[in-house]
């Protein structure tokens, strides 16, 4: 189903629509116009190009250039130096003009006028389509455009002596009525006429014999390379059928669907997350909009087929521009935001202070930490408040581990339920090859979402002291919206939110029972990569700094490290039992038994005063003892009970209670070699491994 925004009347035949591609206008757009000018028996050609913007489902047009007829426009796709632009035409008087766009006040000029044949091969013929040779890294960008009498000429591009004529070659027995190159191998064109051929070209050679040659019935009117699947591109012509090829298998299309009329212009996507659509401008059936499933094919039995899910037939004329609005929803593209110290500091804290980072730095902190605590050599005693503190501190870790997994698990499972695309298209290593960056959808930021669990667990522990504290935390949620914002990753809207579902994801991790983690890990790990895999938009690629599947694959060996952790640590530290416990309330009796009070509540003195006092009672004393002790622990802390509170604050006599019996003795013997804790952590992590080598190897598989 389409609906009409707005039309509004061109005067001349409109027969190409360009959207601006640079982020911090993309709201612009140019349409190139052509007629016939009848005059005293004689016709002359001319035309316009408008420069539009529109905001606000409204169209203002501002700047109109007269031309000597215009049959294609194209933008350079990326911004030059002082945020200068740069539009092509393909003229009726045979030049390539070259305008010049000032991004600033959002206008075009006149940089030069290039003939597309050299002087003394007589009057030049129709140039009929453009295409830049800028996407992928080389030592000069060029454009070729190709002819009404059959040929084809490449121009060199420099931003400050504009366009100059290369080479030209004769392609084609007819007018070339379209050329375009290779979005991932600038030495392949491609060219379509109406000799009713469609033929490659290898750019290192002298071009007297094309690489492959495709015979049709009819003329080839249309071609693009796909902008982000190497190898792919897609033809139409006037006999109503667009065709998917793989170039390197030119023996059949991959697969060909009918539009109902000839078609005149193909655009793929730009957003790789939604690089299975293709949309046609079909003359007399409007504007189409196909679904290609299984783009790319999985392996060489599957089958390419087509859906179309988009038509628009309120054309009262032929269709032949179409293209996609690339709009970022107030997202800027990291190449346009100049290199300045805010850039730095975004980059610095991307890099260094996110759940990837923090997750990664918990991970190895519990593998190192008890050859650290205990040493490595042979076997060593240690005294109670040390194993204490030393369990406290694998709890404080395997929590913060958890929170981080909501970062990165929860997070990719509101994307995928609520997903709303977001394109952003944009050259950010400054080399001409353009990949999707910035916020692909419209949900929260996981990376706020983050610092707001981090920020609240800093308050929560004071570890600076209760007014330090709080401005530490504050400041983190602080640094996490500026960074999102100063990279252009995500917008106010999104920090913010962010920020507070991490603040309501700490309460509740912190004050409900401590059996609900493995909950939210089992229906995370299960929902989170199911939810990746159904969805075409999350294949896997390398190297796509917005993979959510491998969001899923990291969170999800982190859930499932920390998950054997804790077990380990309520079976034989804190008791199977209290994992009805909140962690506060288990984290406030480490802290009182460590005699740290500045996290402890005044009223929480009922825990025993022995656990805190140095007894210079024997082993084999206090083991006569155990039973006594036991009983006097399990009785007085009945009027505790009856006095605790919901949220958990108060102290809890069972965690308490069992904590007696796990450390009665002053010492314990520590053998690293034989310690339960060392070889946990160690299986841990050797699962956790397994699990990611098994998900990445299995969706590279499925997907490549």
């Amino acid at each position: 189903m389409t609906s009409k925004i707005i039309d509004f009347d061109t005067e001349i035949t409109a027969d190409s629509v360009e959207w601006c591609p640079y982020s911090i206008t993309n709201d612009i757009f140019v349409c190139g116009m052509y007629g016939l000018l009848k005059a005293e028996g004689e016709q002359t050609r001319h035309g316009k190009i408008y420069l539009y913007r529109f905001k606000d489902n409204e169209t203002a047009r501002l700047q109109s250039l007269n031309t000597s007829g215009s049959l294609d426009l194209k933008w350079f796709p990326y911004l030059t130096e002082n945020n200068v632009g740069w539009l092509a035409e393909a003229g009726a008087d045979g030049c390539v003009s070259l305008f010049s766009f000032d991004s600033s006040d959002c206008s075009l000029a006149l940089k030069s006028k290039t003939p597309s044949l050299s002087i003394n091969e007589g009057k030049l013929p129709l140039g009929l389509s453009i295409a830049w040779n800028n996407y992928v890294i080389q030592k000069n960008d060029s454009l070729a455009v190709s002819l009404q009498n059959g040929s084809i000429s490449i121009m060199n591009f420099t931003n400050t002596e504009g366009l100059e004529l290369e080479r030209n070659w004769k392609a084609h027995d007819y007018e070339a009525w379209i050329t375009e190159f290779d979005k991932h191998n600038p030495e392949i064109l491609y060219s379509g006429a109406d000799d009713c051929c469609l033929k490659g070209w290898d750019l290192r050679t002298d071009c007297k014999q094309s690489i492959f040659k495709k015979r049709f019935d009819v003329g080839v009117t249309s071609i693009q390379s796909h902008p982000s699947l190497e190898n792919y591109f897609a033809t139409g012509g006037y006999d109503e059928t667009c065709r998917i090829w793989d170039r390197r298998s030119m023996k059949s299309p991959l697969t060909e669907f009918k539009t109902g009329e000839g078609i005149w212009r193909i655009k793929f996507h730009p957003n790789p997350k939604l690089s299975n659509l293709i949309l046609l401008a079909c003359c007399r059936n409007g504007a189409q909009i196909w679904d290609l499933n299984n783009l790319p094919p999985t392996n060489e039995n599957s089958e390419l087929s087509a859906k179309r899910i988009c038509h628009y037939k309120l054309h009262e004329s032929l269709t032949y521009g179409v293209d996609w609005n690339m709009s970022e929803f107030f997202n800027k593209c990291r190449k346009q935001i100049p290199l300045g110290g805010g850039t730095v500091f975004g980059l610095t804290s991307n890099n260094f202070f996110g759940p990837g980072a923090t997750g990664t730095g918990c991970l190895l902190v519990l593998l190192i930490f008890p050859f650290w605590y205990f040493g490595t050599h042979g076997t060593i005693k240690v005294t109670r408040q040390q194993l204490i503190k030393f369990h406290q501190m694998r709890f404080l870790l395997i929590n913060l581990l958890h929170r981080t997994c909501y970062a990165l698990l929860f997070c990719v499972t509101v994307y995928e339920m609520f997903r709303q695309s977001r394109p952003c298209k944009c050259d950010i290593y400054g080399t001409g090859v353009f990949t999707h960056f910035g916020s692909q959808y419209g949900m929260v930021s996981g990376d706020c979402m983050f610092g707001g669990l981090i920020a609240w667990f800093i308050i929560d522990r004071k570890p600076f002291g209760k007014l330090p504290s709080w401005i530490i935390g504050i400041l983190v949620i602080i640094v996490k919206i500026l960074e999102r914002l100063l990279l252009g990753y995500h917008s106010i809207g999104q920090t913010i939110s962010g920020a507070t579902l991490g603040t309501v994801l700490y309460f509740y991790s912190t004050r409900t029972p401590q059996f609900l983690p493995f909950v939210d890990n089992f229906i995370m790990i299960t929902l989170t990569p199911i939810l990746v895999r159904i969805d075409p938009a999350s294949k896997y690629r390398i190297a796509d700094d917005n993979n959510m599947f491998e969001w899923a694959m990291w969170g999800s060996s982190y859930a499932i490290f920390e998950s054997i952790l804790n077990y380990r640590l309520f079976s034989k530290i804190i008791g199977l039992k209290n994992y009805k416990k909140s962690y506060t309330s288990i984290i406030k009796v480490f802290d009182k038994m460590l005699g740290n009070t500045k996290n402890v509540d005044s009223d929480d003195n009922d825990i025993q005063d022995h656990l805190l006092s140095s007894t210079s009672e024997s082993s084999s004393q206090r083991s006569s003892n155990d039973e006594r002790e036991t009983e006097t622990i399990t009785e007085k802390p009945t009027k505790t009970k009856k006095e605790n509170t919901e949220d958990g604050f108060q102290m809890d006599s069972e965690i308490a209670n069992n904590f007696v019996k796990k450390f009665s003795n002053n010492t314990e013997t520590v053998n690293i070699l034989k310690c339960g804790d060392v070889w946990a952590t160690l299986g841990a992590f050797f699962v956790a491994c397994v699990v990611m080598y098994i998900g990445f190897s299995w969706e590279i598989y499925a997907w490549r």
